[in-house]
Formats: structure tokens, C-alpha cells, sequence
């Protein structure tokens, strides 16, 4: 988080005021520093300490810095459901529309616009006969209206990019929709740099 905020001067937190006033950054930079220093302090009294993935791992070393105690333990997860997908329920013809599918939150720190840029480049790359036969799908839940309005303004930029008929945007879908949108994957995507745990890929 540190190092984002130091390279860019600006995190997913921030609102427009802050990341375009020097004055406030440098604040706000001040207040991350003095908050890491005191979360280290506290973490090193820590006889023993548990971490979920080899990112938290590394996260929690830079500030805590007790390698001797610091253990990755990965969360079990269910993933009975998955099984049931059948890896061969797609035929593989030249006509059959490819699906590019991300799964998560529509939350800033995602960067589902970065997601549309990247498909916008690929389908620019595609001859023009072709381009129907690919498809984005963004599929994620909305946590509250902030999300929602994302989710609409990220539907906006899919038009000034030009590629509306090649995305779709799935909000709010149930267990069964996800299994069946993940059985018509053909890539996953994602594009947020510092995920804890949970990735859908």
C-alpha cells in the first residue's frame, strides 16, 4: 500500500481531491507511514502469526518483520460445486463465440477499466469479420449504489471504447449463473495487483 501510494501518489481510497493536491497526498502518505510503523510495532508482539496467502505473507513481513513466526496457512475452500462443471461441454468449432470471464466485486481496486482497455486492444488486433465471435463478460456483485453507478459508468466507457456488442455485464448473479458462466470460459481475467485471497482464476 506504501509503495503504491509513494509511486503514484494516489491509491483506489482516494477521492480526486486528494490524489490532485500535492499538499493532502504528502497527509495522507504521513498518515499511512505513522499507521504501518504502529501496526508493526503491535505485529511483532505477536507470538505466533497466521497468514492466508504468499502476498499477505510478503505484506505482513515488510511491516511486522518476524520470518521465524510468520506462517502461511491456506484457507480451505469448497470447491465440490466447480467439480461438477464439465471440462468438455464445449465444442471447439470455429464458430462458437470465444468468452474472455472476470469474476469479482465491481470495486475500484479491481480495475475493470483496465479490463476493457485490454479487450478493446485485443479486438482491435482481430480482423473485423471475426470480432463478433468474442465476448467479454464482467461478472461480479454490487455491494451498495457506489457499485452499482461503477458498474454503469464502466458500461458507458464500453461505448466510447466501441465494443458494447462484445462485453456483457452480469451483476448480482446467483451460485447456479456463476457456475455457468465460468463453464463457458474460455479465459479468465483479472487485473487487481494485490489480492489477498480469493481470486477467482
Amino acid at each position: 500500500m506504501l509503495d503504491r501510494v509513494v509511486r503514484r501518489r494516489t491509491d483506489y481510497n482516494n477521492s480526486a481531491r486528494v490524489s490532485n493536491s500535492a499538499v493532502l497526498s504528502r497527509l495522507k502518505l504521513a498518515y499511512y507511514r505513522m499507521f504501518a510503523w504502529s501496526y508493526g510495532v503491535v505485529g511483532r508482539r505477536s507470538d505466533l502469526v497466521l497468514v492466508n496467502s504468499s502476498w499477505t505473507q510478503g505484506h505482513i513481513l515488510s511491516l511486522w518483520k518476524v520470518p521465524e513466526r510468520t506462517f502461511v496457512v491456506n484457507p480451505p475452500c469448497d470447491v465440490a460445486e466447480f467439480l461438477t462443471i464439465p471440462l468438455d461441454a464445449r465444442r471447439l468449432d470455429d464458430s462458437r463465440t470465444r468468452k474472455v470471464v472476470s469474476v469479482s466485486q465491481f470495486r475500484p481496486e479491481k480495475n475493470h477499466r483496465l479490463q476493457l482497455e485490454a479487450f478493446e486492444k485485443f479486438l482491435a488486433s482481430v480482423p473485423s469479420e471475426r470480432r463478433s465471435q468474442f465476448k467479454l463478460l464482467l461478472v461480479g456483485g454490487c455491494r451498495n449504489e457506489e457499485d452499482t453507478a461503477r458498474a454503469g459508468q464502466l458500461k458507458k466507457f464500453a461505448a466510447e471504447l466501441k465494443i458494447t456488442e462484445n462485453v456483457e455485464f452480469r451483476l448480482n448473479v446467483t451460485f447456479d449463473e456463476l457456475k455457468k458462466c465460468l463453464m463457458e470460459a474460455d479465459v479468465g481475467l483479472h487485473t487487481m495487483w494485490n489480492e489477498h485471497f480469493g481470486i477467482g482464476l
